[in-house]
């Protein structure tokens, strides 16, 4: 999948969880050390860093994004995101997120 729109406008997106993914965008939305989102207010979706991708791209900033669709996972999962409250309600309303095995500046 090379789109952010092809995942946000899937009829059931968790039919997509575990399909591979590879993006080229522009000004990544900064969540925090741990992720960022992608795409806009109508159709984003949120990226997290797997445990071994060490970056931060930088906003505005082109980079090459690859890595797999999963499942939303629960909120206790969620916590080693770092999310405050206010990001934590963000994700709830998502089915579902990339998990970034690389992510690079273009």
């Amino acid at each position: 999948m090379r789109t952010v729109r092809a995942i946000t406008s899937a009829e059931d997106p968790l039919k997509l969880v575990g399909r591979r993914i590879e993006f080229y965008l522009n000004a990544p939305y900064p969540l925090d050390p741990r992720g960022f989102w992608v795409g806009n207010n109508e159709n984003r979706l949120l990226v997290v860093y797997a445990p071994n991708v060490i970056t931060s791209p930088q906003t505005g900033r082109a980079v090459r994004i690859s890595g797999t669709v999963q499942a939303i996972p629960s909120v206790e999962e969620q916590t080693s995101w770092g999310l405050d409250a206010s990001q934590r309600q963000d994700v709830e309303r998502e089915k579902v997120y990339v998990l970034a095995d690389t992510v690079r500046a273009r």
